[in-house]
């Protein structure tokens, strides 16, 4: 979400509600603009959910994803390791 608030889509509906509540103690006329552009801002918002990676999974399926995904990480971490560990060794038999 990071990312997104980066590029342009700010998603903070707070100061909008704040001027549309101002707005109309003071009967201001461009309330009902105010309230499309948050309109607005809530159907970007359920656009970006629905297009979400994962949105589709259950919370299990997730978890099991997230898993299976650190699993990934330490065997290629290990496998990383075990590389080093032998190139060290066979540069130090070049070496000799």
């Amino acid at each position: 979400m990071a990312s997104q608030a980066g590029t342009g889509n700010d998603m903070s509906f707070l100061p909008l509600v704040h001027e549309i509540i101002r707005g109309m103690d003071m009967e201001s006329p461009d309330v009902n603009q105010k309230i499309t552009e948050l309109k607005t801002k809530f159907q970007k918002c359920r656009t970006m959910v629905e297009e979400m990676p994962g949105i589709d999974c259950s919370e299990e399926e997730q978890k099991q994803q997230i898993e299976q995904l650190r699993q990934q990480v330490t065997t290629k971490t290990d496998l990383l390791k075990k590389y080093k560990n032998l190139c060290a060794f066979e540069c130090q038999d070049h070496d000799n």
